[in-house]
């Protein structure tokens, strides 16, 4: 059984401890050599460059290897004295070299240590039987808003053997495009129609995982931006703006008075060209049948150029096409906005 896993799972080593505890320092790696109370053998401990422990029991008199100890299903008296003296001495290590944090991977202790930062919340640990769950809760609602497990990889096609999660509550129509993209999988044990899973495994960057949890934590709200499809072919948009700054459109029931719009033009520009806002919403005007349709004023605001925001970049950020009017996902507005 790997006793040194389970110790350490969820500790740092404090590197200057090591040698005040005793630990020799062999280029990158601290060993330490501990008799044990049966003179006949002696605990080995060894840790890396990573921080990860290794111990074993050396038999002296042949200097092999005991091993008996490791095994679940061997008993007797002499192997549970030597396993519960292995496991007080690792855990002696612990409580004097090296420091608590919250989860297992890096990136998901950077994450909590931003969350903390910026919102003040603390991972909570609710569950005792599932010691590397946590939840992170916002205070004014009461609900949460980011959930990181540690399981199996094998759970989420990754080929770690265990592999920390988050989990995020994002808007369906980013959720359905997020699973195009690498790093991200329907959510693990949540509501996969509200929620998505995000693999902790250096895949994304923190910036951007960030700019999904600011999302979450914000709530599923009311959208005031949206990309909207601009077909050249039945309508000369480019010609319009050119001639006036103000243009009558198609009125989506979800857009808003005051709403920004951002038209996404298809081939051969594939690429967000402007950056609207609505000036007047509940136009009615007739379509070619006679039928009244509602429609809304556009006022552009800024004119891109067709490399700036290609669909290319868009897929990036979670927009894999633009059919129909979409909201903008949060970091894409972001990155758009320049906003930090």
């Amino acid at each position: 059984m790997d006793y040194e896993t389970e110790i350490f799972r969820t500790y740092q080593v404090k590197r200057d401890a090591l040698i005040p505890y005793g630990f020799v320092k062999q280029g990158n790696t601290f060993s330490l050599s501990k008799p044990m109370s049966d003179a006949n053998l002696r605990m080995e401990i060894t840790i890396n460059e990573d921080g990860k422990v290794r111990a074993v029991i050396i038999d002296n008199a042949f200097e092999e290897e005991y091993t008996q100890f490791r095994m679940e299903h061997t008993g007797g008296e002499f192997v549970s004295k030597i396993k519960e003296e292995f496991i007080a001495v690792l855990s002696d290590v612990r409580t004097h070299c090296f420091t608590k944090i919250y989860f297992v991977s890096d990136q998901a202790n950077r994450l909590a240590q931003r969350i903390k930062t910026k919102y003040g919340d603390k991972p909570a640990f609710l569950w005792e039987k599932t010691p590397d769950c946590a939840v992170f809760k916002n205070p004014s609602k009461e609900k949460w808003y980011a959930l990181v497990m540690n399981i199996p990889g094998v759970k989420v096609h990754s080929m770690q053997d265990h592999i920390d999660i988050l989990n995020v509550k994002l808007p369906q129509d980013q959720i359905e495009n997020l699973l195009e993209r690498d790093g991200f999988v329907p959510a693990y044990h949540m509501n996969k129609k509200h929620w998505i899973t995000i693999l902790l495994d250096e895949s994304l960057d923190d910036d951007e995982i960030m700019t999904y949890i600011a999302e979450s934590h914000g709530g599923i709200r009311h959208r005031d931006e949206w990309i909207v499809p601009a077909n050249p072919k039945y309508y000369d948009v480019i010609g319009e703006f050119q001639k006036t700054d103000t243009i009558t459109w198609n009125q989506n029931a979800h857009i808003q008075n005051g709403n920004t719009v951002y038209l996404y033009f298809g081939l051969p520009y594939s690429a967000i060209l402007y950056q609207c806002i609505v000036v007047e919403t509940d136009l009615l005007i007739p379509d070619d049948k006679g039928n009244m349709k509602k429609h809304m004023r556009i006022q552009r605001i800024k004119t891109y150029d067709s490399d700036q925001y290609p669909l290319s970049l868009l897929k990036q950020y979670g927009v894999k096409s633009v059919r129909g009017a979409r909201s903008m996902p949060e970091h894409l507005s972001r990155l758009i906005n320049q906003v930090q």
